[in-house]
């Protein structure tokens, strides 16, 4: 008896994680069979590389390599505006976890079934697929960048930092360090960049699925919040908000932020039932939504493609900008060190104050990953 009470919960836990543990088990063969071809670094970086994609690189670099030049000096420009936009963000993220007691967790692991602070829960399937986008476009963006600069591509390939799978190109190092500040600015701002255009590309994408929308279907619903005080039920499909109709969750999210201050609110549902939410003190409803297209096949589809639109938006601009950080070896990192030692001339100070705002970043970041869970404890 006892030792059923024991397996029992894992034997769970293992079910409904199942696909979870499938995909790590074959990549843990994969790179068994492989191991040869494996760099391993610090025992939990593990590289594969290989020439996919490369000849690709130096075919467009070589047919748009003025266009590519050009869109990559504006990708400079947004860089250093996302360098700054996240830092601050991160700031104001941790002095809030530590100043306001109910705030929010601002910062999570990008790994499947966890949730991600503010959104939900991220499916596996959706982690996989627009992780593979994601990384693909931002290390190909790295590589044409180097190609229509001269620079030499040696390699490509995938990674796994612990459990995070990842991707990379690999320039030429030595050559690259000899360019001007422009052009390595231009090469390592290319990847976070691309990843925010595919952000805006994701919007755009969702924003014409609308035409399809038949309102908006509440996928869950927060205990403690006015939706559930409401009796608002999970999986009911809202058309309207205050005798606003409303097509879309960006539909509803503007209807909401005009309607800030107001004490109650009016949702209607598509069975036309009404629902009065107590908004005092409160600026969100407590509901996860998506658009919704009805039902069928068709339906299914849409709602499918609508959902992986709106991971790939998330991820896509959280990705990008995280890579922008002043922090070590990521994009941005290493754009903050040339321009280190361009404002600092003496390269000890600059080499200093690199190492010094980078372990800033980094305590901040470990700081906002584990506070809740302290606070939670406590």
């Amino acid at each position: 008896m006892v030792e059923a009470e024991v397996i029992s919960p894992v034997i769970l836990f293992i079910v409904k994680y199942k696909w979870i543990f499938l995909f790590y088990v074959l990549a843990a063969l994969f790179i068994l069979l492989t191991k040869k071809r494996w760099e391993i670094h610090a025992k939990i970086i593990y590289l594969y590389r290989t020439s996919l994609g490369l000849a690709w690189m130096d075919a467009i670099a070589n047919k748009y390599r003025e266009i590519v030049k050009l869109v990559s000096l504006i990708g400079v420009g947004i860089g250093f505006t996302g360098m700054i936009v996240i830092a601050v963000t991160l700031i104001i993220s941790a002095w809030q976890l530590v100043t306001v007691p109910e705030a929010p967790a601002s910062v999570g692991l990008v790994l499947p079934e966890t949730t991600i602070p503010g959104i939900g829960v991220l499916p596996f399937h959706f982690w996989l697929i627009t992780i593979f986008i994601i990384a693909v476009v931002h290390e190909f963006s790295h590589g044409v960048v180097a190609r229509a600069h001269n620079v030499r591509v040696q390699s490509s390939g995938i990674a796994f930092i612990g459990p995070i799978l990842a991707a990379f190109v690999e320039p030429e190092e030595k050559k690259l360090a000899k360019q001007s500040d422009v052009v390595q600015y231009s090469v390592f701002a290319a990847g976070p960049f691309a990843n925010i255009l595919l952000g805006f590309f994701a919007i755009l994408a969702s924003l014409l699925l609308l035409n399809f929308s038949a309102g908006i279907e509440v996928v869950a619903v927060n205990p403690g919040m006015p939706a559930e005080a409401a009796g608002l039920p999970q999986g009911t499909i809202i058309t309207q908000f205050n005798s606003q109709q409303v097509s879309g969750v960006d539909d509803l999210q503007a209807a909401l932020t005009a309607a800030k201050g107001k004490e109650d609110v009016h949702v209607v549902t598509a069975s036309g039932q009404g629902y009065i939410l107590n908004m005092s003190g409160r600026d969100k409803m407590g509901v996860q939504l998506r658009n919704s297209f009805g039902i069928g096949m068709k339906a299914a589809v849409l709602n499918w493609v609508n959902d992986l639109l709106f991971w790939l938006r998330i991820l896509s601009f959280g990705i990008g900008l995280f890579n922008l950080l002043p922090l070590g070896p990521v994009d941005g990192g290493r754009m903050f060190r040339i321009a280190m030692h361009r404002l600092v001339r003496n390269r000890k100070s600059a080499d200093a104050w690199f190492r010094n705002v980078s372990i800033a970043f980094f305590v901040l970041l470990v700081l906002l990953l584990t506070f809740p869970f302290v606070r939670t404890i406590f």
